[in-house]
């Protein structure tokens, strides 16, 4: 009798044992942020703590890491990809979010293409900087289809923090860069899902910081919201309703590059108007 309760305690505290060690070796789903400074939360002071892939990750109990930079390109993502630190985040990534894509337009020119758009309305430099986009955003898949195939892939839509004439130029460059997200989609269908953070952010202005430019706390949250959203419907989350842990602060900002930007687009556009009265 003494021999059968002895088996019996030793399987139920190895069942037990089991039990245990399975639930510590439970895994939470890593979730990899990879981008610009929108990514970075750039329109706010505390943007570790309160950008929306922190959200997400909060509301969802993931692992979260993010590598986005602020000013960052296309280019310069892929050539991140490459890099021994990001390469192993992307490998044990069961999401990616990507936003990437505006600092393409920035930081080529944005006078000239301002100059394209509210005076001579060409539109060739935008169509050359938006292929170009294109194709480094196939390598930016082909690697991370590369690194880690089962991955998912939220990528991010561009939204239009301007108004006035700087919202013309800042639209088109805007579209632009969609119209080669959902070009991507359509080539590759399954390899990508659109988040259209564009339409979400652009409904209200309160969406924005000072520097006209960036997501303000509020906006992070309205991205946040989104994603959330997306993962749910993709049975990847079970909240829909985001976890604020930290209280974002608003960038302020009386004066920055964008209102700069502004006040030069319109007096562009008023020449436009006087060379091109037609359009």
């Amino acid at each position: 009798m003494k021999k059968i309760v002895s088996i019996l305690l030793s399987v139920v505290l190895t069942l037990s044992v089991f039990g245990i060690t399975a639930f510590a070796e439970e895994e939470k789903t890593d979730y990899v942020v990879l981008g610009d400074s929108i990514a970075f939360g750039a329109g706010m002071v505390n943007t570790v703590g309160a950008c929306y892939g922190k959200i997400v990750a909060d509301t969802n109990g993931y692992n979260y890491s993010n590598h986005s930079i602020p000013g960052i390109t296309s280019g310069v993502l892929l050539g991140m990809l490459k890099t021994d630190s990001v390469e192993k985040r992307v490998k044990e990534a069961e999401i990616i979010s990507i936003s990437i894509g505006g600092n393409n337009y920035l930081t080529n020119n944005m006078v000239a293409l301002a100059v394209d758009c509210l005076v001579t309305k060409k539109t060739d430099r935008f169509d050359k900087i938006a292929n170009v986009f294109y194709d480094e955003f196939c390598e930016i898949m082909d690697v991370i289809n590369e690194l880690n195939p089962d991955a998912v892939v939220l990528m991010q839509t561009l939204y239009n923090p301007q108004d006035g004439a700087a919202g013309i130029v800042y639209g088109l460059g805007g579209d632009k860069l969609n119209e080669m997200i959902r070009k991507y989609d359509a080539e590759h269908p399954g390899e990508i899902v659109i988040v259209e953070v564009g339409e979400a952010l652009n409904q209200n202005r309160a969406n924005f910081a000072d520097d006209k430019l960036h997501p303000s706390s509020r906006g992070n949250e309205v991205i946040a919201q989104t994603i959330l959203d997306v993962l749910y419907e993709l049975g990847l989350g079970e909240n829909t309703e985001p976890v604020t842990e930290t209280e974002g602060l608003d960038l302020l900002m009386p004066i920055s590059y964008a209102i700069l930007i502004n006040i030069a687009c319109t007096i562009l556009e008023a020449l436009g108007n006087l060379i091109n009265p037609l359009g």
